[in-house]
């Protein structure tokens, strides 16, 4: 690989805020992907995109994807053929950056380490909070931000079966389902209807709350809550991780995380440590969606009929993964 071209670009990237979808410096042109698709895995604009992208002609491209826009969904791989036939693109041409290697032809990923970039902007906002202590006195939390399925599954399971030992956030004013699948969640519907979200800390029913915000109220609340029920940005991919799941390296907080399968595997793999024995982490294992939301909701259950007393030992005897987690979070922040 010519390292003259992607040095380039990954300063380029490191110094600048993108904020269009197409951002030209000098030859190289820079195609923002997460302003072009929405948060149903729909690309927005294709005639637009196509129409503008292709008068730069003898330009190098580099569509980037930084924040969990799952490309394998939204049609996105086939624009970005289109787009290399359109232009005649190459590998010394086309640079793709981002945290999944696509395979696509004719090009050159750039990886994006989410874990470690993630980590770094976490760490900033977060370094001076202590370890969290076993003087917990609720279970579980779950603070979502932004309304998506999975997430109101989960705090609608929390909500009713576990609501005096939880604390919940949900920060949205309605249920947000694609309107062709409104009667197979009907149900949902109806339940929010009648209980609606629960806000901590944010402007009621705003619909999605910045991770500065949520780093920043976070120390309110994480010494009052044993473990943390995760639904990352992505939950189809294993290898894109946001400060969601980092900072409970920084805190020493157990978590069940509803991602991709194999998430906690890549954790370990890059040096993290989690939480078996002492939390049934068999869901990592489940390539089913539907059927691992089961299993984290299962756990959720078995983890409910523990006393207090029991997890507040458990946590001590976590304290160990926790020592070692806090210091591998730091070093990654700190590269």
């Amino acid at each position: 690989m010519n390292t003259q071209p992607v040095n380039r670009i990954l300063k380029a990237i490191s110094e600048q805020f993108f904020d269009q979808v197409i951002f030209v410096i000098d030859d190289l042109v820079f195609v923002n992907l997460d302003w072009l698709t929405n948060r149903n895995y729909q690309f927005e604009g294709v005639n637009e995109f196509l129409y503008t992208i292709n008068q730069y002609k003898n330009h190098k491209l580099i569509f980037m994807i930084r924040d969990g826009v799952n490309a394998r969904f939204t049609g996105m791989i086939e624009i970005i053929k289109q787009v290399i036939d359109d232009l005649n693109l190459n590998d010394k041409s086309c640079y793709i950056y981002g945290y999944e290697n696509l395979y696509i032809p004719h090009t050159t990923h750039l990886e994006l380490d989410a874990v470690s970039m993630w980590s770094g902007q976490t760490y900033a906002i977060i370094k001076d909070l202590p370890l969290a202590s076993n003087q917990f006195n609720k279970r579980f939390c779950a603070m979502y931000g932004r309304s998506d399925m999975f997430r109101l599954k989960l705090y609608q399971h929390l909500a009713t079966h576990h609501s005096d030992t939880s604390l919940l956030s949900f920060n949205s004013g309605a249920v947000h389902y694609n309107h062709r699948f409104a009667n197979a969640f009907q149900d949902d519907y109806d339940w929010f209807a009648q209980h609606g979200g629960r806000v901590i800390d944010y402007e009621s029913g705003y619909g999605s709350v910045l991770y500065q915000k949520a780093l920043d109220d976070i120390h309110h609340h994480y010494q009052t809550y044993f473990l943390e029920v995760v639904a990352e940005t992505d939950v189809h991919s294993n290898r894109f991780f946001t400060e969601k799941t980092v900072k409970n390296f920084h805190l020493g907080k157990p978590f069940l995380l509803l991602n991709g399968q194999h998430s906690l595997a890549h954790l370990q793999n890059i040096g993290f440590q989690t939480f078996s024995p002492w939390i049934n982490e068999s869901y990592d294992l489940v390539s089913n969606c539907r059927d691992r939301l089961a299993a984290i909701q299962l756990e959720i259950d078995r983890l409910a009929q523990m006393s207090m007393s029991q997890l507040q030992q458990m946590h001590i005897d976590m304290m160990p993964v926790f020592e070692h987690n806090r210091q591998h979070f730091e070093q990654m922040a700190l590269e």
